[in-house]
């Protein structure tokens, strides 16, 4: 299944789910079926996460390397104005083999990467409510059982990145793996640095993690099943103290 496809299916997805936490459940559901366009990234926006990941993971990749210095000349124009794919200049390219390799190169990713599965979609009913996730890497046992989930994480502040994941919900991202495979996998996440000197980290989950994860996503299963087949409303009636930040 082609990422057009998987993200064209109607199942809530992680990232769908965090926007119930960040934005309430009448943007989240506004932003699900389409009706927020303007809080998608816009075409000219490079998303070097995703492209590492084709690069690593393989697969079709969504970019071309740029074939001509500039465009003023009528030939590269033409070749510029016939690209369906994002094009990336040399130094891109070159940004993103880097990132791959510091990962492929990390010691213990040796048997991550000699025994996985690659952006395998599975989905769910849970608790009545539809879920849907696209595992970066599925690291199975010699017998071919996977048993743990592997999320790659590309940053530019490497040393920020495990001050910010529980703000950015990665730990409901763990939770959503976890209950997909039915609790039978454990999650973690390779941190790869995307600027000189390319570093990489791997990051597990504490208990304390794991518990407000799971608890994050039972709220946001409840906020999906009380809202039904309402229509999003964003006259929000919940007043604002200034000076409060509880």
């Amino acid at each position: 299944m082609n990422d057009e496809v998987y993200h064209k299916r109607p199942e809530w997805s992680f990232s769908t789910l965090k926007n119930i936490l960040v934005n309430g459940i009448d943007w989240a559901v506004a932003y699900k079926r389409g009706d927020l366009p303007n809080a998608v990234p816009s075409s000219s926006y490079i998303d070097i996460g995703t492209f590492v990941h084709q690069e690593l993971l393989g697969g079709d990749k969504d970019w071309v390397v740029k074939k001509y210095p500039d465009y003023r000349k009528k030939i590269a124009k033409e070749w510029r104005d016939a690209q369906t794919k994002t094009i990336l200049d040399y130094e891109q390219v070159k940004q993103i083999v880097n990132i791959s390799n510091a990962i492929k190169a990390h010691p213990n990713l040796q048997d991550v990467l000699a025994n996985m599965e690659t952006e395998k979609p599975i989905f769910a009913n849970v608790n009545g409510v539809e879920l849907r996730g696209k595992a970066d890497i599925i690291q199975k046992d010699k017998n071919g059982k996977p048993f743990r989930i592997w999320d790659i994480k590309t940053t530019a502040q490497f040393q920020e990145w495990k001050y910010k994941c529980l703000r950015l919900h990665y730990d409901l991202q763990a939770a959503v793996y976890k209950t997909l495979y039915n609790g039978d996998v454990d999650f973690a996440f390779i941190i790869a640095e995307t600027v000189a000197p390319y570093r990489v980290q791997l990051a597990f989950l504490t208990p304390e993690a794991w518990e407000k994860g799971e608890s994050d996503l039972v709220r946001c299963l409840e906020a999906i099943k009380e809202f039904g087949n309402k229509e999003p409303n964003f006259s929000i009636m919940e007043e604002i103290k200034i000076g409060d930040w509880s």
